[in-house]
């Protein structure tokens, strides 16, 4: 056996603590783990790599006496969140990671290549539904576009914004690995603002495409607002300034209120009605719902428990639409995991021999030359 390191106990819980959330377990891994976080003995080179490895963190961060301290480098708008909103994920931390290389990266691209910025609609923010309307008239997406499949749905708002000059990332995992899937619980959305290329990152686990609308359009309002921000993009939270307006941006944007009203029906179920009305305005039912009572069109007795019961539904039909997608095509869903825009320009660049082959592998998820060959393909097709 090699020689022993002399880690800190703190970090060595402190990786545990976060391979855990990967479902790893250091104590059935490792025969004398007690030991070594009660400060006896430690773990040999090649253990010690493991054990970065499965925690996903940096092999140097193990040699520290004590565990750093990641902060978001965003205003954490995160309400009601279930364990310590400080000590992120090191999923959350490194798809914020991985966003902010991928933008900087595109800004760097777009002043070398003289691109134009972004063209997104000019908005009174003390006029929430004249915002809304501009910006569905912009991406094509008000209540008369959205008569069409919500895949289809989630595609053309995708290439809409790009096309506006912004970037777009909806995905369930870091990168393209399936292993590191991302928490709902934890954050539903961010946005990193620049104004030349801001860019919208959903997270799509466990939730709908309804469902991802609304987060697109909550953070498309902070994009809005030239905010940077981190939520959970929950219109049901007490929210107040910015996110409260970018709730009641995003709700108007998926169901307009002058359209609701006509289309109401005060003789039917609530939760009924919500469900009958998904399809017109193709987003959560939940929001609809949500937005029944905001305007006062059903009474607000019993609302908790029939919320609760459409949002447990809901998150079961989100559950059962993942598992039979069975994870779709690698090439299909590079443009959702990477951006379509983003890759365009990485492999314009590359072929150009302005960006390596290494930098292109590490922005666009992938591990070699044939695979950016297929995906170019499926680019251009």
């Amino acid at each position: 056996m090699g020689s022993q390191l002399a880690l800190a106990p703190s970090i060595l819980r402190w990786a545990e603590a976060r391979a855990q959330r990967s479902d790893h377990s250091f104590t059935s891994d490792f025969a004398n783990w007690a030991e070594w976080v009660d400060g006896r003995g430690g773990p040999t080179f090649r253990q010690a790599e493991k054990i970065a490895k499965q925690a996903h963190v940096p092999f140097g961060t193990l040699f520290l006496t004590e565990p750093p301290d990641f902060e978001i480098p965003l205003t954490d708008f995160r309400l009601g969140l279930v364990g310590d909103r400080h000590d992120p994920s090191s999923e959350l931390r490194d798809v914020i990671q991985l966003s902010i290389t991928r933008q900087t990266w595109f800004l760097d691209y777009a002043a070398r290549e003289g691109l134009a910025r972004p063209q997104l609609p000019p908005v009174d923010l003390n006029d929430i539904v004249d915002a809304a309307r501009r910006t569905t008239e912009a991406l094509e997406f008000t209540v008369g576009d959205r008569r069409r499949t919500r895949a289809e749905l989630r595609r053309r708002l995708r290439q809409s914004f790009e096309s506006l000059g912004g970037l777009v990332v909806m995905t369930s995992m870091v990168g393209n690995d399936s292993h590191r899937p991302l928490d709902r619980d934890e954050f539903r959305g961010f946005a990193l603002y620049e104004s030349s290329a801001p860019m919208i990152f959903v997270n799509s686990h466990d939730d709908t495409l309804a469902g991802q609308f609304f987060t697109f359009f909550h953070e498309l309002g902070h994009i809005l607002r030239a905010e940077n921000a981190l939520d959970n993009a929950d219109l049901r939270s007490h929210a107040d300034g910015a996110e409260a307006w970018c709730n009641s941006f995003a709700a108007e944007s998926l169901v307009p209120e002058h359209d609701l009203r006509t289309q109401f029906r005060s003789e039917r179920d609530p939760s009924a009605e919500s469900k009958r009305l998904q399809d017109r305005y193709q987003c959560s039912p939940l929001v609809i719902l949500l937005r029944m009572r905001e305007l006062r069109l059903i009474d607000r007795d019993d609302f908790d428990e029939i919320y609760s019961a459409l949002d447990q539904e809901m998150r079961e039909v989100a559950r059962r639409q993942q598992d039979e997608s069975h994870g779709g095509d690698f090439y299909s869903n590079l443009p959702y995991r990477a951006g379509e825009r983003l890759s365009h320009a990485v492999i314009a660049d590359l072929r150009s021999g302005s960006t390596s082959f290494t930098d292109a592998f590490r922005l666009l998820g992938v591990s070699n030359a044939q695979q950016i060959d297929k995906y170019e393909q499926k680019l251009t097709r």
